[in-house]
């Protein structure tokens, strides 16, 4: 129960501060260095695009895009919809 192989985390970053979400991205990259799976569902852009190597961003449901966080960060649809383009 302790060195479980894999980790589902659902919106950890909501309501921390900014100091807080640098210590949680830290958290997860020292857990993912031991081999540990982790699925992170999260709205925080900034979190997910430090620590994520695949992301996938979904719209009521659906697949909205699937890639690096270098190509979610300019796909055209995650841009308008999520980040404010």
């Amino acid at each position: 129960m302790l060195d479980p192989d894999f980790l589902l985390l659902d919106e950890p970053a909501a309501g921390l501060s900014n100091d807080e979400i640098e210590r949680l991205a830290s958290l997860i990259k020292a857990v993912c260095g031991r081999g540990t799976g982790v699925l992170l569902v999260e709205h925080h852009a900034d979190l997910i695009f430090d620590i994520c190597h695949q992301v996938t961003v979904l719209n009521l449901g659906r697949t909205l895009a699937a890639g690096t966080p270098a190509e979610i960060r300019v796909h055209k649809e995650v841009v308008s919809a999520y980040l404010g383009g």
